[in-house]
């Protein structure tokens, strides 16, 4: 992990043009007349995930690619090229079969795709460095009920001891932030450590009392043990997760209270991530928003490990006033798709709660002319 970040750097500066210009002629389709035409068929198999249907989308577009149909084990008759799925499938890097075909994920890309795992790397990457990370995130804490091999200590003595220290001007740009009386006048944001996303989970506190209290509730056997054979059912036959994805799709309510029990559960198993809210953050028109960004990283035995980074970018917005008097309202607080879309005032400001880069250079042109 101390040389993903420097590696990604280094490499992060090619557009999407650049990466195409670079790839052999003979592995992208001929252009004819605006009619593509290609000598090899490439076969492809999507599994039931987050956006599936995208890809699903955007691969029957392209006739030279052949969809691989059935359960996930039925690839006896066509050996698939590429494979998509939601989890990471360890058996991909491990049986033969799989060696020639393309996955969307890495091995060992805990780094990366966790919140406790690109913490903990970015921090160390600083270590290394010697760049003060409070200069790029706010003060963090990885937190655990079990307290084992997590920044509990840390946490108790800079709460109890050093509160001022949480508002040093390496950790706040404001100069005229008040700094709280007590460790119970702190605002916190917290999120499961790992295996959750859209928003699932997250919650905004105040007071250390409240973070060790959402930290060390601790699920039950009874829940453990429901949510490992939930989990090794997934794990077993594709036909489940097709399953609980059409529930997904028809049942968005109910599944959506299913996942944010479970991202409360994996928190209670893998810990929080719990950092300092920024209190005074830019907004736009008085709403939160934050930016989407899209990296490629891409890894074969030949050429190591490379990163891209897209040029463009979108901005997603909140629905509702920023405020710290409601810490509960998520829809205030949490700017992911998946909350703000169940707002009342969603696409009120914005068509989708979306703005391209211009759009929103010009809004904060308007909010902050000086």
């Amino acid at each position: 992990s101390k040389s993903f970040f420097p590696l990604i750097a280094s490499k992060a500066t090619m557009s999407p043009r650049q990466i195409i210009s670079n790839l052999k002629v003979s592995h992208l389709p001929k252009i004819i007349k605006n009619k593509q035409v290609t000598s090899r068929v490439y076969r492809y198999k999507i599994l039931p995930g987050n956006n599936s249907r995208v890809l699903l989308q955007i691969l029957k577009k392209r006739p030279w690619w052949h969809a691989i149909l059935g359960p996930d084990e039925d690839t006896s008759i066509f050996t698939p090229n590429f494979i998509w799925e939601m989890n990471r499938n360890a058996k991909r890097y491990k049986e033969k079969f799989y060696e020639n075909v393309l996955l969307n994920h890495l091995q060992k890309n805990d780094c990366l795709i966790t919140k406790k795992g690109l913490y903990r790397c970015l921090k160390s990457y600083c270590l290394q460095e010697g760049i003060d990370l409070l200069k790029i995130i706010p003060r963090t804490f990885y937190l655990k009920s079990s307290n084992k091999d997590d920044d509990m200590e840390e946490f108790l003595n800079v709460n109890q001891h050093n509160l001022s220290s949480l508002f040093s001007k390496s950790n706040n740009n404001n100069e005229d932030v008040q700094i709280p009386q007590t460790p119970n006048d702190v605002i916190w944001i917290l999120k499961p450590a790992s295996r959750t996303n859209r928003g699932f989970g997250i919650k905004v506190v105040k007071g250390m009392d409240a973070v060790l209290e959402t930290v060390r509730k601790v699920a039950s056997r009874k829940e453990n043990k429901q949510e490992s054979v939930g989990i090794n059912k997934n794990r077993e036959s594709s036909s489940n997760m097709k399953a609980s994805f059409s529930a997904a799709v028809d049942k968005p309510d109910v599944e959506n209270e299913k996942l944010a029990s479970r991202a409360k559960k994996m928190a209670s198993q893998d810990g929080w991530i719990v950092q300092l809210y920024m209190e005074r953050p830019l907004l736009i028109s008085g709403r939160k928003f934050d930016i989407r960004c899209y990296v490629l990283v891409t890894h074969c035995a030949r050429k190591g490990l490379k990163g891209y980074f897209y040029d463009d970018a979108y901005v997603r917005t909140s629905s509702k006033k920023y405020s710290l008097s409601k810490l509960a309202d998520r829809e205030t607080h949490l700017t992911n798709d998946a909350v703000q879309k169940n707002s009342k005032t969603y696409g009120k400001f914005e068509e989708g709660n979306k703005l391209d880069f211009v759009e929103w250079q010009n809004s904060i042109n308007t909010d902050y002319p000086d």
